[in-house]
């Protein structure tokens, strides 16, 4: 059995029914309501909060997010993430490597992958890092 190191777990409300996006990003819901929250969208405007940790099954329902530390996220590889590589996610909250000095290089980098994946998706071991950090485009 895998084990996690300490992280930190805020508590929020979800938008909607997010029980089949557990280990995926998280954001703020598009309405800014105070503490709901809704599946991470890529973009260089979006700041994600974290990785759900749980998985509510309704609108309104309690949900924790992990916003640092040594946790699961679900994982979206199109070629090889190796351990250690920098992360970002994808459109639908999936974690994604980031490479500096690609087209990736103006992404939130949120922190770094524990695991090796050859490609697909899976459930993977990650380090989360507090507040994510913004790649520029030069």
């Amino acid at each position: 059995m895998t084990k996690y190191a300490e992280h930190q777990i805020r508590a929020y409300q979800a938008d909607a029914d997010l029980s089949s996006y557990q280990y995926y990003f998280v954001e703020h819901d598009a309405s800014l309501v105070a503490n709901y929250v809704q599946v991470a969208t890529a973009g260089s405007t979006t700041v994600p909060l974290g990785i759900l940790w749980d998985d509510p099954t309704a609108a309104g329902q309690h949900c924790e997010v992990v916003v640092s530390g040594e946790c699961k996220v679900r994982a979206n590889a199109a070629s090889a993430i190796t351990y250690g590589m920098l992360m970002g996610f994808d459109s639908s909250g999936r974690a994604t490597p980031v490479v500096v000095g690609t087209s990736s290089s103006n992404a939130w980098v949120m922190g770094r992958f524990m695991e090796a994946l050859a490609s697909g998706s899976a459930i993977i071991r990650c380090e989360l890092w507090h507040g994510p950090a913004k790649l520029g485009t030069s």
